[in-house]
């Protein structure tokens, strides 16, 4: 018995979304894997164990590899009403940005987290509304300086520097694996600036602050997008960082 896992994240509107493998399960046991269930998937150490990624599934095959048998289970953190519903709407003069992200977020089939503008867009002429629920939401958060992420099927609209909580401390001590690495981009027009690695921490996800403490990188940064992997030995986060804006 087995868990392999790689759940990947990203800031913007794209759902997270994590590839689960299971080894020798019975077969009476892979019956409870149904595609639209939900699913969580939960990792850490010593007690220390937090959510990696909860979603819905998407995908599922059981398949016999040489001697083995495997699960392999797709989850999305996302919903079928965020991903394609469409929706056309009129508000009336006046109307904030904020409460028509109130309204939309309601109709799209995931939860509301936290909602942080940099500004509450005021729509002196009313404002329309036209398409899926994902680009209206997308299109009034830019509206008001904010991002939308998608986290443990919850919607945050937030401003882009990140969470703007209190910092994950990333030092050797606390699983900083080396020390970050410059990335080499020729888009000019990216902000992404390393990559660091670390034992798993769940607590990591797009948009988080992290404090990294390394012996040749350090300062404050925000995740872009990253990943938590598993090959049923090591368990790790690799993250892309750009400086918080």
């Amino acid at each position: 018995y087995e868990i392999q896992f790689r759940a990947d994240f990203a800031k913007g509107g794209d759902p997270s979304v994590a590839i689960i493998e299971i080894y020798n399960l019975s077969r009476e046991t892979e019956q409870i894997f149904k595609v639209g269930e939900k699913l969580t998937l939960r990792a850490g150490y010593q007690g220390d164990i937090g959510i990696v990624m909860a979603g819905e599934i998407r995908h599922f095959r059981a398949f016999n590899e040489g001697s083995d048998r495997v699960c392999e289970i797709e989850i999305h953190d996302t919903s079928k009403e965020y991903q394609g519903k469409e929706i056309s709407e009129s508000y009336v003069s006046g109307t904030t940005g904020s409460q028509i992200l109130e309204r939309v977020i309601s109709m799209s089939g995931l939860e509301r987290g936290k909602i942080q503008l940099v500004r509450d867009a005021v729509y002196p002429e009313g404002r329309s509304v036209d398409g899926k629920i994902r680009t209206v939401i997308e299109k009034i958060a830019k509206d008001c300086g904010a991002e939308v992420m998608i986290a443990d099927g919850l919607i945050h609209v937030l401003p882009p520097g990140g969470w703007h909580d209190e910092a994950v401390l990333l030092t050797p001590e606390t699983g900083l694996i080396g020390s970050p690495e410059r990335i080499e981009d020729d888009d000019e027009s990216s902000s992404v600036l390393w990559e660091a690695e670390s034992l798993l921490n769940y607590r990591i996800r797009a948009g988080t602050l992290v404090q990294v403490e390394s012996q040749y990188v350090n300062g404050l940064f925000v995740v872009e997008s990253g990943s938590h992997v598993s090959d049923g030995n090591d368990f790790k986060t690799v993250v892309q960082l750009a400086e918080p804006r």
